[in-house]
């Protein structure tokens, strides 16, 4: 059980944080930097991937079809966050968002294959 919960528990927390993050009503990017949401959206999504390709590989499922099924959880958890937003006050949901978000996604989803695939090779 303490073996799964190291292995869960930083995706946990990480998801944990998103949902809090995209809760907050009326929240507005710093002064002087007007497309730096863009850059934590990708940024936020990236550490996501990473995370989920971590657990998913050190529960023991590393075959071909993890990073397919990677992809398409992170296109729905981008979704589903872009849709969550509608019910906030002062917030709302956009394609750009929804975007820099899968871009986020899929370049952390491309960095855990290209380091599994070296840590396989070191075995």
């Amino acid at each position: 059980m303490r073996k799964k919960l190291i292995i869960w528990a930083p995706l946990a927390f990480w998801l944990v944080l998103m949902v809090t993050a995209t809760s907050i009503p009326n929240l507005t990017t710093p002064a002087g930097y007007p497309h730096a949401d863009l850059v934590f959206h990708i940024l936020v999504y990236l550490v996501l991937a990473v995370l989920a390709a971590r657990a998913f590989s050190m529960s023991g499922y590393r075959n071909k079809g993890l990073w397919a099924v990677l992809l398409l959880m992170g296109l729905g958890l981008a979704a589903i966050d872009e849709y969550h937003e509608v019910m906030i006050p002062g917030r709302t949901a956009s394609f750009l968002d929804f975007s820099m978000n899968v871009i986020g996604f899929t370049a952390g989803t491309g960095l855990s294959k290209l380091r599994f695939k070296n840590k396989d090779k070191d075995k």
